[in-house]
């Protein structure tokens, strides 16, 4: 199922045309799960391809697919990267699809521990431009926050916000609900 994934992610790599729809050889139903193996496992050169469809690319679901699966390289400077982008006017990667960059590095276990990291650092700046958007900063912390419930990753949460508990805003909620299952278990 890998092997086929990244065969059909190399053959689409190779056409002349790739965002040609007609010329993805990729089976529309297993776009998702194709596109993140093939840059999960490979280099700066399939997530800069992927890249690339999603910038050309007219068609929102595909877009969305597309967006989702980059955040599944083990390349941790491309991890990086594509979260800065989030917060990088100009990046390609709009204000409204901010969450689902931060939160596809969130859920890729690599990027968990970054995600979380990346929080903590651009904190004033993610509250600027997230917070002021209906339950965007709630779904970036959903998503970072899930499933921490180690000691050392409980005393972070709990650190996290006390420190900004007066910034939490309409995610201060999700931020306690975090702590309380990391708690529970």
């Amino acid at each position: 199922c890998l092997n086929k994934a990244k065969e059909n992610f190399g053959v689409w790599m190779g056409m002349v045309e790739p965002d040609s729809q007609r010329e993805n050889p990729v089976d529309v139903n297993l776009k998702y799960e194709t596109y993140c193996n093939a840059i999960a496992e490979g280099s700066e050169d399939e997530w800069n391809f992927a890249w690339a469809r999603y910038q050309n690319s007219q068609v929102a679901s595909e877009k969305s697919t597309i967006l989702d699966a980059l955040g599944c390289t083990e390349e941790i400077w491309l991890l990086n990267r594509y979260l800065n982008m989030s917060l990088t006017s100009g990046s390609g990667v709009s204000t409204q699809d901010g969450d689902k960059v931060i939160g596809g590095v969130a859920q890729n276990l690599v990027g968990r521990y970054l995600a979380f990291d990346f929080i903590k650092l651009e904190w004033k700046k993610l509250a600027e431009v997230y917070g002021k958007a209906a339950f965007a900063l709630s779904k970036i912390m959903k998503k970072v926050m899930a499933d921490r419930n180690t000691n050392l990753e409980l005393e972070n949460l709990k650190a996290f916000e006390a420190s900004h508990s007066s910034e939490l805003g309409t995610s201060a909620r999700v931020v306690k609900q975090a702590i309380e299952a990391g708690g529970a278990n």
